[in-house]
């Protein structure tokens, strides 16, 4: 069992590293973009977004543990 275990994880190792090696689905940045969305960022973009803020607060996205 334990060296049935091992060679699944072995094997699961293998495929995600072939797995991520492949071009799937390539960045409209360039072959060698780090960045993604990243590169929609603009100091302009920045300004407008910050005219967005109304309050000042941010949701709670969290659970609250109730007690």
């Amino acid at each position: 069992m334990k060296h049935a275990c091992l060679s699944l994880i072995a094997a699961v190792a293998v495929n995600t590293a072939a797995i991520a090696e492949d071009d799937w689905y390539p960045s409209k940045y360039g072959a060698d973009d780090t960045k993604g969305a990243m590169n929609n960022l603009s100091p302009e973009a920045t300004v407008k977004a910050a005219k967005l803020v109304k309050t000042g607060k941010g949701p709670c996205v969290g659970r609250r543990n109730r007690a």
